[in-house]
């Protein structure tokens, strides 16, 4: 479901966003913000009161005001995953950043976490720190060492 909400304060890469109705978005849900025509992302990280998230910038927080439109995208960021990625460069936020045009591949959760945890792997107690919405056991290093 999407919500508008509004900017209330901002500080560096950290941005507190207040939602009319009480309807708030999900932990990790993406959200973008247009000050300057340019939609910029940031994820939900916390719910810090009754109407208010507490969200992380995934691009430059130059220019975010207070009293600016935030809109939520009903989703939590997403990547491309599959064969049509392999050679290619993404951003944070699963943009292709290597001027090859766009990428047609579908998403799949666990070869895209496989990767991860085959580049970068996790002790197994500070993976949900990383990935919050995931439980331990759902990594592939922890099915295959158990």
């Amino acid at each position: 479901m999407k919500r508008k909400g509004t900017v209330v304060q901002v500080t560096g890469p950290v941005v507190d966003i207040a939602f009319d109705g009480g309807s708030l978005p999900e932990i990790n849900e993406a959200l973008s913000v247009a000050p300057d025509g340019q939609p910029r992302m940031m994820e939900v990280a916390q719910h810090i009161g009754g109407d208010t998230v507490r969200c992380i910038m995934l691009s430059p927080s130059e220019g975010i005001g207070r009293g600016d439109e935030v809109l939520s995208t009903g989703h939590t960021i997403e990547a491309p995953v599959g064969e049509a990625t392999l050679g290619r460069m993404f951003n944070v936020l699963g943009q292709p950043i290597d001027e090859k045009g766009d990428v047609n591949a579908p998403e799949n959760l666990y070869k895209f976490l496989f990767a991860v945890d085959a580049v970068c792997p996790f002790h197994r107690s500070a993976k949900h720190l990383v990935f919050p919405f995931m439980t331990t056991s759902t990594f592939p290093s922890n099915r295959i060492l158990g």
